[in-house]
């Protein structure tokens, strides 16, 4: 029982440390962008390049954006170009009331614009370009932030559009994210990579302090194993010493008394690690499930490891134990003493 609970609290542990780094990580994606670049962007050439610049995997929406100075009821604004698509995954956190634009005919507006020009959502407004052209468009949502995108408006991007920047959300660490920014500067030195240092830092640090308490409770989890389980072999060793004291009056040798002891307890730890990583996933799940309604997965790797440290836990605790059986005098017990 006691391998069992040790087992179950490194499995589940090292499956936590694993997974729950991860899902934390896709919780700070909800927080906006990570990466932003700038530079000469003409067409999509660089948008199409990123997503094979990006670890597989790692790149959870890029938007692109163009500002564009704008005149709204006369009245000069700037509205911003985008893809909505890719706006919702780099920017989740956006409190839309109505919806995002379905075409060209609509836009989004910052909630202090809105205010400002008395806009709700299904009225309309005439917004004119720096060319001089004007055009109806449709409030279709109003966006709150507490940012600076309150304060201006959306359209949708044409597409094959030029545009001025990027915002790009990547599943990535810190420094992944300065690898990928290498990269993306030797692809095209006129292009300028830009981390979010506030966000990417905080992130790199709650989770490195996360892997460091796993980790800790982890070597905890497997010193209060072995103290348990050299206790109850002590235990075992005092109960059985008659019968090693008769079993080397026979001719057991001291090797053979340690052999025993040592085969039981692999035995042990190997069926108290089985039992450590089904309850450790059962754990893991929960946890997941709980805090992040998502699945923890099985890992192979760390049930395969956790049964191994689970026997050589046990018989490291046992080996004072087991010596202390091979030294009993058969002579002595015998007699009762």
């Amino acid at each position: 029982l006691a391998v069992g609970i040790g087992g179950a609290m490194l499995y589940g542990l090292a499956v936590l440390s694993y997974d729950v780094p991860r899902q934390m990580g896709r919780e700070f994606r909800s927080y906006g962008a990570n990466l932003i670049v700038t530079g000469d962007m003409k067409d999509d050439t660089f948008f199409r390049k990123l997503v094979h610049l990006a670890p597989e995997g790692t790149l959870v929406g890029a938007a692109r954006m163009k500002l564009l100075p704008s005149r709204l009821r006369e009245h000069p604004v700037t509205v911003a170009a985008t893809d909505f698509d890719e706006l919702r995954k780099t920017s989740p956190y956006w409190d839309v009331k109505g919806e995002y634009p379905a075409d060209e005919h609509q836009m989004l507006l910052g909630r202090s614009l809105a205010s400002a020009f008395n806009l709700r959502v299904g009225d309309t407004a005439a917004l004119a370009g720096a060319d001089g052209g004007e055009r109806e468009l449709g409030i279709s949502g109003i966006v709150q932030t507490g940012g600076r995108e309150d304060e201006l408006g959306f359209v949708r991007l044409p597409e094959n559009s030029d545009y001025d920047f990027v915002e790009c959300s990547l599943s990535l660490d810190l420094p992944g994210l300065e690898r990928l920014a290498g990269r993306i500067r030797s692809l095209d030195p006129g292009l300028s990579p830009h981390i979010v240092k506030r966000l990417a830092s905080s992130e790199a640090r709650v989770l490195g302090r996360l892997r460091y308490l796993v980790w800790i409770v982890s070597v905890v989890a497997a010193a209060l194993t072995m103290v348990s389980v050299s206790t109850t072999m002590m235990a075992s060793v005092a109960e059985r010493r008659k019968e090693i004291g008769l079993r080397k009056a026979l001719g057991a040798s001291g090797r053979h008394v340690m052999t025993e002891f040592m085969a039981e307890a692999a035995l042990l730890g190997l069926l108290g690690g089985c039992l450590g990583v089904a309850a450790g996933q059962a754990l893991a799940h929960s946890v997941c499930m709980s805090v992040f309604a998502r699945d923890a997965g099985f890992q192979p790797v760390f049930a395969l490891a956790t049964v191994l440290a689970a026997v050589i836990v046990t018989i490291v605790a046992c080996i004072r134990p087991v010596r202390r059986a091979a030294a009993v005098d058969p002579a002595v017990v015998l007699r009762g003493e």
